[in-house]
């Protein structure tokens, strides 16, 4: 059987469902900032929008040929993909326009907290975008960086290989104790006092705002 590469879940009632994209490319990232509008990447520079739920895609000229790996966009419509070989692309509300990466390593994920205060990470990389250019960042750090999250540019969680949590505080990157040595693949939160973390081996860890 053919692997369904453009393949997603959604929730419904009834629980996860699968659905299909159509464009028939690996899609490696997804994100929905404003309910009823998805963004997806993928292979070849691939980006996808979906203005239903999943239920119909546009393509996007993306700018870029490289594999994205990670997306994120503000409720005001600005997006950011970052992928292979330190590729960058910003979509500004209309058009997506490749930036200049500092680094040629794989960049795993992103995340906005403004049009012009955005943080990326990958193979042993923090990168930071103040709204003119990307720069590296003293991420405190010698693991791979899988996944950035945060709620304000005084408080971005960052999570990796062998157990690497690391917090920006607004000045700098300090490391976390996990407990565990496991790879972590994603964080995520509600709140500062309700931070979720996973990884392999069925980890999952949460940040309470105290431990």
């Amino acid at each position: 059987t053919k692997p369904l590469d453009d393949t997603f879940f959604i929730w419904e009632a009834e629980g996860w469902k699968p659905k299909s994209t159509g464009v028939q490319k690996n899609i490696n990232a997804l994100w929905a900032s404003n309910p009823g509008e998805m963004i997806g990447v993928g292979s070849d520079g691939l980006i996808i929008r979906s203005a239903g739920v999943g239920v119909s895609w546009a393509q996007q000229e993306s700018g870029v040929t490289d594999h994205l790996r990670a997306v994120h966009s503000l409720p005001s419509g600005e997006a950011v993909a970052v992928g292979q070989k330190g590729s960058i692309t910003h979509f500004n509300g209309v058009v997506w326009e490749k930036k200049a990466s500092p680094v040629s390593s794989n960049l795993e994920g992103v995340w906005m907290a403004a049009p012009d205060d955005v943080y990326a990470v990958g193979f042993y990389q923090v990168l930071h975008y103040d709204g003119t250019s990307w720069t590296t960042m003293s991420g405190n750090t010698s693991k791979n960086l899988r996944d950035v999250y945060g709620f304000a540019h005084d408080d971005v969680w960052a999570v990796g290989h062998y157990g690497q949590v690391i917090r920006y505080n607004g000045t700098s990157w300090t490391q976390t104790l996990t407990g565990t040595t496991q790879s972590l693949r994603a964080v995520w939160g509600s709140a500062p006092d309700d931070v979720f973390i996973v990884g392999e081996g069925s980890t999952i860890l949460h940040w309470d705002g105290a431990e």
